[in-house]
Parts: C-alpha cells; sequence; structure tokens
C-alpha cells in the first residue's frame, strides 16, 4: 500500500453520466452545476490580471449590501467569479490546472473565493521526477511520489498537460505523437500517459487522470487523440478540451471537424468541451 493512502480522498465512484452528458455539464434535477474544468485561481490567473488591466474599466463591479466589489470580463476577481458562478447555478468549480511550486498561492485564492465548493488538480504530466523514474522503470517511487505530491499540494487528482511535449517545449521543440522521444529522459508520452492512468486507478482517487492530449488545435490531431484514447484501454480517462482535440485536415486550409470519431469511443471516457452549434447561433 502506498505510504500516503491515509491522505488521499476515498474513492467515490457515482453513477455514470447520462449518455451525451459530459463532465462539465450544468446538472439538472435541483443539482447544483460542477465545472471541472476552469481556471479561476493561481499564479496564471493573476498574469491574466495584469495583462488585461482594460478589464477593470472595462467590467467594474459595484458592492451591494450583501456583496463585495470587484471586476470581471476577461479573468475576475475572486468574489466576482464566485457571484457569477452561482448565479449560473454551479455549486463546485475545479481550478484545472497547479503547479505543485505555486499551489499554497492557488489556495488563498480559492479560500477568497466565496459561496462555492472548490478543488484543484496538481500538474503532473513534465514532472521532472516522474518523468527520471518512469526512464529507470521504478514504478513504486513514482506511485508514492504522486500520492504524497497530492497530499503536500492538497490538491483533488492528477493533470498531464501535452504530456511529454512541454519538457521539449524548454528547448525549442515538441512531441508530434505519442512515440516521441522526451529530450533528456529517453521516454515517450504514451509511457507517460499509462503511467499515470495507473497511479491514478491504483490510488482510487475519484476523479479520472485530466488529460490535455498532445497537439492541441493543430489540424490532423484527432488521430492523436483517438491514439490517446487507445492507450487507456478500459481505464477511466478525462479528456479535456476535446473540441481542439478533433481537427482533421493537413494544414490550416482545409482545417475540418472530426467530431463524429468519438461516437463509437468506451463509456469509460470522459470529456469536457466547448460546443457551438452554428446553426442555433445564426437563428
Amino acid at each position: 500500500m502506498c505510504p500516503f493512502q491515509e491522505f488521499l480522498p476515498q474513492p467515490c465512484r457515482g453513477p455514470e453520466p447520462s449518455p451525451g452528458r459530459g463532465a462539465g455539464s450544468r446538472v439538472g434535477g435541483g443539482g447544483g452545476g460542477v465545472d471541472i474544468h476552469s481556471h479561476i485561481a493561481g499564479s496564471k490567473v493573476n498574469i491574466g490580471r495584469k495583462i488585461r488591466p482594460e478589464d477593470h474599466r472595462r467590467d467594474p463591479v459595484p458592492r451591494s449590501q450583501v456583496t463585495r466589489s470587484g471586476v470581471g470580463y476577461t479573468v475576475g476577481t475572486t468574489f466576482v467569479n464566485a457571484y457569477r458562478y452561482a448565479r449560473l447555478g454551479y455549486t463546485t468549480v475545479m481550478e484545472a490546472a497547479v503547479p505543485p511550486l505555486k499551489a499554497r498561492h492557488t489556495h488563498e485564492e480559492l479560500m477568497d473565493t466565496p459561496l462555492i465548493d472548490k478543488g484543484c488538480l496538481i500538474l503532473m504530466g513534465n514532472n521532472n521526477f516522474i518523468l527520471r523514474h518512469i526512464g529507470s522503470g521504478d514504478y513504486d517511487k513514482i506511485r508514492n511520489f504522486v500520492s504524497w505530491l497530492l497530499h503536500a499540494c492538497k490538491g483533488y487528482g492528477i493533470k498531464a498537460v501535452n504530456p511529454g511535449g512541454i519538457e521539449n517545449w524548454k528547448w525549442g521543440k515538441n512531441v508530434a505523437g505519442l512515440d516521441d522521444l522526451v529530450m533528456g529522459y529517453g521516454v515517450t508520452p504514451r509511457q507517460i500517459i499509462t503511467t499515470l492512468i495507473r497511479v491514478n486507478e491504483e490510488l482510487g482517487l475519484p476523479h479520472p487522470l485530466h488529460l490535455h492530449c498532445n497537439n492541441l488545435g493543430l489540424p490532423g490531431n484527432y488521430q492523436t487523440t483517438l491514439e490517446t484514447m487507445k492507450v487507456a484501454g478500459q481505464s477511466r480517462l478525462h479528456l479535456t478540451h476535446l473540441q481542439f482535440h478533433s481537427y482533421g485536415g493537413e494544414s490550416m486550409r482545409n482545417l475540418s471537424s472530426q467530431a463524429r470519431s468519438w461516437q463509437n469511443t468506451s463509456t469509460n471516457m470522459r470529456t469536457s468541451a466547448l460546443m457551438w452549434d452554428r446553426s442555433s447561433s445564426e437563428k
């Protein structure tokens, strides 16, 4: 057993979402909405506030007898974010990308966000310790480290963004597929994903591995996404930004949607995506 198991949330396997309903959907029937993937706290959010000072003038929110003042629009202040989520019927919001070194600051902002329940996902897909021990084959150290990191950062689950690609980005490179090598480590995105899925399932975490796939926004990336789904096998996996991983074509000139490719995917997949219906928007 992992020595840090006692610190982890107990497995919470609720009913599966109904067909056609993503994990980020608002729940009907009197329940509150759950936004499983948002960015409302942490260092990146504060950078957004700094580079968009015009927001402070564009969307001022005056205080009332029961609410505090703030600003909104692109990146709202903590209280404004909470008020607007609550008005939409949401009761729970997850901050979906927290670097371990910035976890303390993230929690400080979450504590300053009223009304809604909050949690956060800890970034691990390009972690130096994890990549080194995938390369050396020391799985037990990886599992124990992930358990400790979740406890130390007070995280709800594991997040991986462009596994291996961010590490290569430090050298001006990227990864084009699941079997490209990560520079300096000799491992592949496929190995990173399978290892983190295994750790997630063995620790019994309530949320699947939360994965931002490789090749986001690039023509033809739906093939990488389909291959990633196959990697998961029968294990749980949450794919985020799915609309940006559903592109066909060879260039921006013939970019197309391949969203129908997901029709026959396994029921163990959960997704979060922004969907835009062109026909309804033009009515």
